[in-house]
């Protein structure tokens, strides 16, 4: 397979039916922007029927070969850039958000792991290891950065240096280590809302509309103004939390 990877190649880029290739991954996104296709604004579904027509047009080029569908292919990657953009500078900071992060770090870890232990597993000749390590800077954003803080010969020393250890480098695993280790602790501090507190034997229920302050099962406590209204997963909830009237 290594001497002759082009079918290899053109298998993860165009085969929908293999589990972890490029079409099926990218199927997967969709089905998943459609399960929550209420959040997402017009300029993003613009991108996500772009990705679509994209790996479409790829895999009608699987015939012609791995060369001919590299244009279609840089036009992917600036899609799913603009993608990871999008999502990343449209989206609010809550628990969403969060795990959103959460899942990034984890998939960059580990698919750096399992590239750099794939990649180093054989020993390699000094010119194979040095086009390897610039091959690998190069498809991880890295070799700008690499030339930049190290000024000097491609090694594998310092590369492993920057790829595993950097903390400052956004592409290492020690960053999505670092990154991970905040989201959790913000899920420790994160208050509970509305929606997860206790109960705590207070007339709370789904209703077609929220009819409070007047419902007779939950009215207000004297010292507060008015009930409070919230939406949970898509059903409409109606309460005077925290203080309530027990039933």
């Amino acid at each position: 397979m290594l001497k002759a990877p082009e079918a290899e190649l053109l298998a993860l880029a165009t085969d929908a039916e293999r589990i972890g290739s490029l079409p099926d991954t990218i199927n997967r996104m969709a089905q998943s922007a459609y399960a929550v296709r209420d959040l997402w604004s017009s300029d993003t579904w613009r991108v996500v029927d772009e990705i679509e027509e994209q790996i479409a047009a790829a895999q009608r080029l699987r015939k012609s070969g791995l060369w001919s569908m590299q244009e279609q292919m840089d036009q992917l990657v600036t899609t799913l850039s603009a993608f990871s953009g999008l999502a990343m500078e449209s989206m609010t900071r809550g628990d969403g958000w969060l795990f959103l992060d959460i899942g990034r770090r984890l998939e960059r870890g580990l698919q750096l792991v399992s590239l750099l232990r794939t990649a180093f597993a054989q020993a390699q000749s000094e010119a194979a290891e040095t086009r390897l390590i610039e091959s690998l800077l190069d498809s991880s954003d890295n070799l700008i950065c690499y030339r930049q803080h190290y000024r000097a010969n491609l090694e594998l020393a310092p590369f492993l240096e920057l790829l595993l250890l950097d903390p400052n480098n956004p592409r290492s695993l020690a960053y999505q280590i670092a990154r991970l280790q905040e989201h959790v602790a913000s899920c420790r501090a994160r208050p509970a809302t509305a929606a997860s507190a206790p109960r705590n034997g207070c007339c709370w229920k789904p209703v077609a509309f929220c009819t409070l302050p007047t419902s007779k099962n939950c009215r207000p406590s004297p010292k507060t103004a008015a009930a409070k209204r919230w939406t949970a997963n898509s059903a409409r909830y109606t309460g005077c939390w925290p203080t309530c009237r027990k039933r």
